[in-house]
């Protein structure tokens, strides 16, 4: 589970409405469809588990779809930051 600094720090946006803010913003209810679980809701247009993870670069607009390690902790970023922060791994990319 993330700290409540954490889940402030990271950046989310809704598919559905382009709202853009912070994990700590999200809504969150217990899910009746099966109990013990939880479901995530939109502040804005209040759909339901629509939300994504942005890039953890400041004003980056992209979804986080790569993670790595990082000498300053893991880091989920987008393919372009991605590269720019393993640019080995595009180069073993290559090699293959």
């Amino acid at each position: 589970m993330a700290s409540e600094n954490e889940r402030e720090r990271i950046r989310v946006a809704c598919e559905e409405c382009d709202w853009r803010g912070t994990w700590g913003q999200i809504l969150t209810a217990d899910n009746p469809f099966n109990p013990g679980t939880t479901l995530e809701g939109c502040p804005r247009c209040l759909e339901v588990n629509t939300t994504y993870r942005l890039c953890d670069e400041p004003e980056c607009p992209d979804q986080a779809t790569c993670g790595t390690p990082t000498p300053k902790g893991y880091r989920q970023v987008c393919g372009h930051h991605y590269r720019a922060l393993t640019p080995n791994a595009a180069a073993q990319g290559r090699e293959r």
